[in-house]
């Protein structure tokens, strides 16, 4: 953290400040405001997650520097998974039992390496001292639209018939999460759906409890 604080100017560490939980909603730790857009409901409370934890908000330096590191800057993920294990710590949270990264449908479809939420939870895994368990991954299937009816179907898209895809996620392996406190590890929270999905995914396996960190 010393050596990234280095790399940032003075106006932009004024900036550097970790969220306050006592502002925000305990279980998505996102404005209580955003609740009224969605009739007053919590997305998080009322799914499989126990809590999403966010260490920063989305904008000025630490949107640039989770932005540099999804670009392809990786010599980041250790100060990024340090400024997440401390402010997960330092919040009080019980350390995990194991980490889990959340994968990333573009990375599974190409067959590309460097899932950058990869990174971040093997790293954050040395700080909580606990494994990474990379369990989850995107299987890819595609919808043929006909009659109004959805058919699943793995014929080519070169078909004359409509074709949507989706993700749904699959156990990636047979490591078991069964009984253990599992946490989420994901660079921001993006598509909070994918994270509720995720979580319900890794209830299959009976798990004590899920909950999500992320750096935005």
């Amino acid at each position: 953290m010393e050596e990234q604080e280095k790399n940032l100017c003075s106006p932009c560490l004024s900036l550097f400040t970790c969220l306050d939980p006592n502002d925000l909603c305990p279980f998505c730790y996102q404005e209580r405001e955003r609740h009224e857009k969605r009739g007053g409901k919590c997305l998080v409370k009322s799914s499989a997650l126990k809590q999403l934890v966010t260490v920063f908000e989305s904008r000025g330096p630490q949107r640039m520097i989770a932005r540099h590191y999804a670009g392809g800057r990786s010599y980041l993920s250790k100060s990024i998974a340090a400024y997440m294990s401390a402010y997960w710590i330092d919040q009080g949270k019980p350390l995990p039992d194991c980490v889990v990264p959340l994968s990333l449908p573009w990375y599974e479809k190409r067959r590309l390496s460097g899932n950058p939420h990869s990174a971040l939870a093997e790293n954050c895994s040395f700080f909580f001292a606990c494994p990474c368990v990379p369990i989850l991954k995107h299987r890819i299937f595609k919808t043929e639209q006909t009659g109004g009816r959805c058919h699943f179907s793995y014929r080519p898209t070169t078909s004359s018939y409509s074709y949507h895809e989706w993700f749904k996620w699959v156990k990636k392996n047979r490591q078991s999460v069964e009984d253990q406190n599992v946490l989420l590890i994901a660079l921001d929270q993006g598509d909070l759906t994918a994270l509720i999905e995720a979580a319900e995914c890794l209830q299959e396996e009976y798990p004590k409890s899920v909950s999500a960190l992320t750096f935005i």
